[in-house]
Formats: structure tokens, C-alpha cells, sequence
């Protein structure tokens, strides 16, 4: 009787079902809702559980740029902290005039 079914396999639940998760995790345990959620369950409460969107944070420094003052058009970026009121003068290498020049902050 090769073919035939026994009544232990017929019993045996089908590997994956909620019955089968109830066997395994027990009858009212936080796995076996988690996987039930997974596999379908209740959409409107599925919507409710969704956590909000995270605001992305506003960032400590703002690009300037730095002209120079010769009047050759080259120009360098940095950074600036966004608490920094004063307006920078840096002395920096213009390629243009090949010398150390000064580049003033401008928008």
C-alpha cells in the first residue's frame, strides 16, 4: 500500500498555514500575528501600524561662494556654518593671475 494515506499524514497540517503556526508558536503569541500581518490579514489596520515619514533634517551649513577680488572671475566654494553672521575674506591662490589674492563671500 504504497499509494495509499495514512491517517497521520492526513492529520499533519500543511507546513506554512495558520494552523500550523498556531502549533508552533502557540495559540496567541506576537510571531504568529507578526507572520499573519505578512501574509495578508486586515488592510485598514495594516494602514494604521504604518509609521510617518521622518522630516529630513535642516542642515547646519550652507554653501558660499568666494569671488575674487582682482576681478578674473575665478571663484571657490566652502562650507558655512549657518550661526555665522559675518561675512569671510579668505586669501587664496587665483590661477588666473597666478598669485595669492583675496576672495571676498558673496551669494
Amino acid at each position: 500500500m504504497a499509494g495509499c494515506l495514512s491517517m497521520s499524514t492526513i492529520q499533519t497540517p500543511i507546513r506554512g498555514s495558520i494552523i500550523c503556526m498556531a502549533r508552533r508558536y502557540g495559540s496567541n503569541t506576537r510571531k504568529r500575528m507578526i507572520k499573519s500581518r505578512r501574509r495578508g490579514g486586515d488592510l485598514e489596520k495594516k494602514k494604521k501600524r504604518r509609521r510617518k515619514v521622518t522630516h529630513r533634517k535642516k542642515d547646519k551649513f550652507k554653501i558660499i561662494r568666494f569671488v575674487s577680488e582682482v576681478g578674473t572671475g575665478y571663484v571657490y566654494a566652502k562650507r558655512k556654518g549657518k550661526n555665522m553672521k559675518n561675512k569671510l575674506e579668505i586669501k587664496k591662490y587665483d590661477p588666473k593671475v597666478k598669485h595669492r589674492v583675496l576672495f571676498k563671500e558673496t551669494k
